[in-house]
């Protein structure tokens, strides 16, 4: 299927690798204050430190650092101005930072009064420290997050980390003693690698000295969210041919996170319930789960599509959520369970969504454990990015929900599959339950978009439930039946698929997640109806919609693809001189083509640092230059040869 004009894999050659020198100039930069307007800012960081010095009773008590939050501004935001600003609050290696308070402040601990006037003496001498006393803009004790929600009345509060065990140890004493002192029940659970604190309370007033704690944050606990959006399905009779298992054939395989498949005449033989699940059969409400695994199996057949490029799907099935709702300590818990209980798995569908939206300046901590659960087990997970029911009284869809944002998975968006008469559902744009990104800190979420099954108006201006008609796509549900659905929970498993199509046909002998995604991506596009602006595609469809894992694995006539995989070492770079242009397309001296160059990487994460989570970044250029040359200063000692007259033909990237 793949053996005509398949994908080049080439490597970069030693000569082809460099030292990334250090930027910067010796310049300052042009924001550095001086004269009265450098005083006054001393005179307010000094008050600032002042205030924060005065009670250090419980601090001493109990062996608890103070965290403080340093806020700068919008133009020191580059590390290599964060590192200076860390720089004046390092007295020792007592005194580091512990995490990000926003995108433009920073959370320093410091464990003495001396340490504070240390530090203070460091933001008055305007003759050293001019640059960094001009970027900071405030010092004060840090707040935690503070968040309640009328009617819940069970909340997570995530202490603060000091980076030390003994410390730490005395801040969760500290804690304890004062839920103790209030009356307020509480348990300490585990969110994955972490400890967070779980409450039991309604009364708000109770709850006000939580904000004086050394926590990081207090806010609602994250809850599964029910499965469909109510009013839009239905069933109806079927006597549809569907797919025979075979034994010989070699099929996808994916292992599918859900409420669990029913093992019927539809499923029977494709589906195999895994290792790993902590539920009951009768604790279950396997409707969901089955209905996504039919798709998977008969969904071309059933409706008339070519969404894949094989027939058929076997299924890893092991249930993450009973019938009722459970916590995202408890989701995560059961998912790695699964995927640790199943290694022979390495592509998994995880259509179930947490209730809450992301924020746009911090990653969950459900994002932060789906992220490490990739990492630990080497496994790509595909992740619906969430339905909104908004449109059914004239709103659009809302932010992604919480998990979606996480940065090893594969996030999937739905988009309209037809058009309706009335221009409400369009051919190829975003489906108007499907919700929309970016993720925090303007990462692109979702990343692609398939088909999840179209919702159409029965008029013009349609404003309630009654004025929409579920079209979706056949499936089977729990008890043989057929049922028509629509939801990103259905455009996310035929993403999953292509994922393990494409892992299939390759046959490599260890699984490389990175390489599956980036495949999808650099063949997703967007099709030529769809005339948003660039900013709203990529936040509601991503980079579009990928090709069939064989279109993706197998070039035409006209075209090749290159593939370079490989590990870049920090502050190296791979500068490739001679890119083999094809010599056919070269004429008198110039290139005559398209390039499409797609970058994926796994950077480095820090969950404790917000939206500072992503610790590494890439640029890719291509382009052309005139000739080579020697250099001959101080920086010929990180990369001999100079490109003389390059340019970059990248024209356009999102």
């Amino acid at each position: 299927m793949v053996e005509r004009h398949p994908i080049i894999n080439f490597e970069p050659r030693e000569y082809d690798t460099g030292i990334t020198p250090g930027g910067g100039s010796s310049q300052k930069p042009k924001w550095v204050l001086s004269d009265e307007a450098l005083q006054e800012r001393i005179m307010n960081l000094a008050s600032d430190i002042d205030e924060i010095n005065k009670d250090w009773s419980i601090n001493d008590q109990y062996g608890i650092p103070k965290a403080i939050k340093v806020e700068f501004i919008e133009k020191a935001k580059a590390k290599s101005h964060q590192s200076k600003i860390i720089n004046v609050f390092t007295v020792n290696d007592d005194t580091k930072q512990i995490a990000m308070a926003s995108e433009y402040s920073i959370v320093m601990k410091v464990k003495t009064i001396q340490e504070l006037e240390i530090i203070k003496s460091h933001l008055t001498d305007e003759q050293r420290n001019d640059v960094q006393i001009s970027a900071i803009t405030g010092i004060n004790e840090f707040e935690p997050i503070f968040e309640t929600k009328s009617g819940n009345t069970k909340y997570k509060l995530s202490v603060l980390d000091f980076l030390d065990y003994d410390e730490n140890q005395s801040s969760m004493n500290y804690i304890e003693s004062k839920f103790r002192e209030n009356n307020l029940d509480y348990k300490i659970v585990k969110y994955g690698m972490k400890n967070v604190i779980e409450l039991q309370e309604s009364n708000f007033d109770k709850l006000t000295f939580i904000r004086n704690l050394p926590i990081k944050s207090f806010e609602p606990m994250e809850e599964t969210s029910p499965f469909r959006i109510s009013g839009l399905e239905f069933g109806e009779e079927d006597r549809s041919p569907f797919i025979q298992y075979d034994s010989e054939k070699k099929y996808p395989v994916i292992g599918l996170l859900d409420s669990g498949v029913t093992i019927n005449r539809y499923t029977s033989n494709w589906v195999r319930r895994g290792e790993g699940s902590r539920y009951l059969d009768d604790e279950l409400n396997t409707g969901h789960g089955t209905y996504i695994a039919s798709l998977l199996i008969h969904g071309d057949q059933l409706n008339g599509f070519s969404d894949s490029s094989t027939k058929g799907c076997r299924i890893i099935d092991v249930p993450v959520v009973p019938r009722n709702s459970i916590t995202g300590p408890e989701l995560i818990t059961n998912i790695e369970n699964a995927i640790l209980s199943n290694p022979e798995v390495k592509i998994w569908n995880l259509s179930v969504s947490l209730a809450d939206e992301i924020h746009d300046d911090r990653f969950s901590d459900f994002s932060i454990e789906l992220d490490r659960i990739q990492d630990t087990y080497k496994v790509l997970i595909f992740k619906s990015a969430g339905n909104d029911t908004a449109f059914y009284h004239g709103g659009e869809a809302g932010k992604l929900n919480v998990g979606a944002e996480s940065v090893r998975s594969v996030t999937i968006g739905s988009m309209n599959r037809a058009s309706d008469k009335y221009g409400f559902s369009v051919e190829n744009y975003p489906s108007p339950y499907s919700r929309k990104g970016r993720g925090p800190a303007s990462i692109v979420k979702p990343e692609l978009s398939f088909y999840g099954g179209d919702v159409f108006a029965n008029k013009l201006n349609p404003v309630a439930t009654e004025d929409f008609e579920i079209i979706g796509e056949k499936g089977y549900g729990a008890d043989g039946e057929v049922i028509r659905q629509i939801g990103t929970s259905f455009s996310t498993p035929k993403v999953a698929k292509t994922a393990a199509e494409l892992a299939l046909f390759l046959d490599e002998e260890e699984f490389n997640p990175l390489l599956i995604k980036a495949l999808l991506i650099h063949s997703a596009s967007f099709p030529k109806n769809v005339s948003l602006s660039d900013k709203e595609k990529s936040k509601k469809l991503g980079f579009g919609k990928p090709c069939k894992a064989s279109t993706i694995l197998s070039d035409d006539n006209y075209s090749s693809t290159l593939l370079l995989q490989g590990t870049l070492e920090k502050k190296k770079n791979i500068d490739i001189m001679d890119f083999p242009y094809p010599k056919n397309l070269v004429e008198d001296g110039k290139f005559k083509g398209q390039i499409t160059a797609t970058l994926v990487y796994s950077p480095y994460l820090e969950g404790e640092l917000g939206s500072e989570y992503c610790q590494s970044n890439l640029t890719l250029r291509i382009g052309t230059y005139d000739e080579q040359s020697e250099r001959e200063n101080k920086f010929a000692i990180f990369n001999p040869i100079k490109k003389e007259g390059a340019q970059n033909i990248l024209v356009h990237s999102i």
